[in-house]
C-alpha cells in the first residue's frame, strides 16, 4: 500500500495513493520468502509512483512487519542463495536499506489486502487511512536490523573462511 504525505502551513495530510496485492501460491514458499516478495512489490509500486508523480527517490519510506526481510535488506556481510539474492538486489535497485523500517503487524495495512472486510468498513479501515505512525511520525526508524538467526536460515549461505599461513625459514633450519 502506498500513501502520500502532503505538508501545508500547519497541517499534514496522509492519503491513500495506490494499493496492490497478490495471491500467494498454496505451497512452495516460506513466510520469509512471501514477505520478501511483498517488499519487492513495494519497490515496484514506488517505481510507478516515482515515474508518474516525479517524486525524489530519497523521499520514499518503506515499512515491513518482517524482521527477517529487514535483516536481508541491511545485510552487508553474508551471502544469500539465488532466490533471496535476486529479490534483495531488485529492492536495492529502487531504494536504500536505510529507507526501510519496521511496523508492527497490527499497524501494517498491507496485511488487510489478504483478509476480508465489509464494504461499509472499508472507508475507515487501516487500508485507506494508513497507520497512525504516518500521520504523527516525521522521523524514520534508523535501527540496525540484523539477520534473524543466520546460522539456521536456509536462505543464507554458510560462512566460509579461508586462512593463509606464511612460514619463514631462517638460517637454513629444517622444519619438521
Amino acid at each position: 500500500v502506498a500513501y502520500i504525505k502532503l505538508y501545508s502551513a500547519n497541517t499534514v495530510n496522509t492519503s491513500f495513493l495506490l494499493g496492490k496485492a497478490k495471491v500467494a501460491p498454496s505451497h512452495g514458499h516460506t513466510i520469509p520468502r512471501l514477505e520478501l516478495c511483498a517488499a519487492v512489490l513495494a519497490a515496484e509500486l514506488s517505481d510507478i509512483i516515482r515515474d508518474q508523480l516525479d517524486i525524489d527517490p530519497d523521499d520514499f519510506y518503506y515499512y515491513t512487519d518482517s524482521l527477517v526481510v529487514l535483516g536481508y535488506l541491511t545485510n552487508e556481510t553474508r551471502r544469500f542463495y539465488i532466490y533471496v539474492g535476486n529479490r534483495v538486489s531488485r529492492i536495492r535497485s529502487s531504494c536504500q536499506p536505510t529507507q526501510w523500517s519496521h511496523v508492527s503487524t497490527n499497524d501494517n495495512p498491507a496485511d488487510l489486502a489478504t483478509r476480508s472486510i465489509s464494504t461499509k468498513d472499508l472507508p475507515e479501515s487501516l487500508w485507506i487511512k494508513g497507520p497512525n505512525l504516518l500521520s504523527i511520525n516525521d522521523k524514520h526508524d534508523e535501527h540496525d536490523h540484523l539477520l534473524v538467526d543466520p546460522e539456521n536460515d536456509k536462505e543464507i549461505r554458510p560462512s566460509v573462511s579461508c586462512k593463509k599461513t606464511d612460514l619463514k625459514i631462517e638460517d637454513n633450519k629444517t622444519l619438521l
